[in-house]
């Protein structure tokens, strides 16, 4: 027998701790499931959490920058959905759309139908894979296997990923014009020695003038990324940041409130209850400042508090959104006026993002305007200078 180390909440919301000895990490999540535990995190004793024998490693790195895409991912989920709702085991499913992928894909997928096949639930091995599948997402899993509905919530989770990427695919062709703008005035200064002395002075001004500063901008990117992955202290000042930036942060904060809202109503749906449904939305709603308010209101709500009063009372959400939801309480349809919510956050960061985008458009040309206009004032200074006599 081997003993485990585990934490996890029970049904009231309060984390719970401690070690038991089973037969495998399958028997031991197997018992604290019967005990009425939702596990978080179920490791051997002594283990600080090593991949299983065959598993993938993943670190900050994979953190900081997911090892497959979005759409990928929805992709999966849509897949695990039919499957199941076919009747293929969980363990035959996860091989089956493993042998369909290549790559980093294919050999989580196929190492997580291995563990499957052992008695381990599919939540924990995926959980070992932080940088391919996000915990919000592990979590709604594990919600589902304790709830008897897997197959729903992986058709809620490819929704709710097919709704972030056309929200994603919206702002693209928002951000489109500011960008090709953006582009233009790196290419006005070129056009004189393009013109003038060819082509081949143009790339020797790139070279020593533009790919210095782009290596050194996409350097302190990828440590910032890293950074701010390996340290959540780091990674909240950052967000509370742009949550304070003019302009910047009424985007980002509507973003992360429909995120919130949408994680919600999947968790709401998945069987959670409504403070462990609010402290899954705070982990993963894309920004730490936001998700301690909301995490703050969660010991009110498992004191049996109302959640729009609570999340009126520690300011996370706008009064309009919470008009929304305590009609959603009122009338027991908490989950799809989460998705309304959402919607409405969404909407009003699309309008935001229009403004600024147009904004930005304008301040482009305005700047382009005023370098052409000093090159041309200067060229005919200059050429006056020439035709007057000494």
């Amino acid at each position: 027998m081997a003993v485990f180390d585990y934490q996890a909440k029970d049904r009231s919301g309060r984390e719970v701790r401690g070690r038991l000895q089973a037969a495998s990490e399958a028997e031991a999540a197997r018992a604290l499931r019967e005990q009425g535990l939702f596990v978080l995190r179920l490791r051997a004793s002594g283990r600080s959490g090593a991949a299983a024998p065959g598993a993938v490693r993943e670190g900050a790195l994979a953190r900081a920058f997911p090892r497959i895409s979005l759409s990928r991912r929805m992709m999966f989920w849509r897949q695990l959905h039919t499957l199941l709702r076919s009747g293929v085991s969980v363990s035959e499913a996860f091989r089956s759309i493993g042998a369909l992928n290549s790559g980093h894909l294919r050999r989580v997928l196929l190492d997580v139908a291995e563990r499957t096949a052992r008695g381990e639930p599919a939540s924990q091995a995926l959980a070992a894979y932080p940088g391919t599948f996000p915990p919000a997402e592990v979590a709604l899993l594990r919600a589902g296997e304790y709830s008897g509905s897997v197959e729903a919530v992986a058709g809620t989770i490819a929704d709710m990923n097919e709704r972030e990427i056309q929200v994603r695919r919206s702002f693209m062709m928002e951000l489109a014009y500011p960008a090709l703008v953006l582009l233009a005035l790196l290419f006005i200064p070129l056009l004189p020695a393009l013109v003038l002395e060819g082509g081949g002075a143009a790339v020797a001004i790139i070279r020593q003038k533009y790919v210095p500063p782009a290596l050194i901008i996409a350097a302190a990117f990828v440590a910032l990324r890293i950074l701010l992955a390996a340290v959540p202290v780091a990674g909240e000042a950052w967000d509370l940041l742009k949550l304070r930036t003019p302009g910047i942060g009424a985007i980002v904060s509507r973003l992360a409130s429909a995120k919130a809202s949408r994680l919600m109503a999947a968790a709401y749906r998945a069987g959670l209850e409504p403070s462990l449904a609010l402290e899954l939305a705070a982990d993963s709603c894309g920004n730490a400042a936001l998700g301690r308010r909301l995490r703050a209101a969660a010991p009110e709500i498992r004191a049996g508090q109302d959640l729009a009063g609570t999340l009126a009372r520690a300011g996370a959400l706008p009064r309009r959104a919470l008009q929304m939801l305590a009609t959603g309480e009122q009338t027991g349809n908490v989950d799809g006026m989460m998705e309304t919510v959402a919607q409405y956050f969404q909407d009003e960061a699309h309008s935001y993002l229009k403004i600024a985008a147009v904004a930005a458009g304008v301040l482009g040309l305005l700047v382009a305007a005023a370098f052409v206009l000093m090159k041309v004032l200067g060229f005919y200074s200059g050429y006056g200078s020439s035709l007057t006599p000494d």
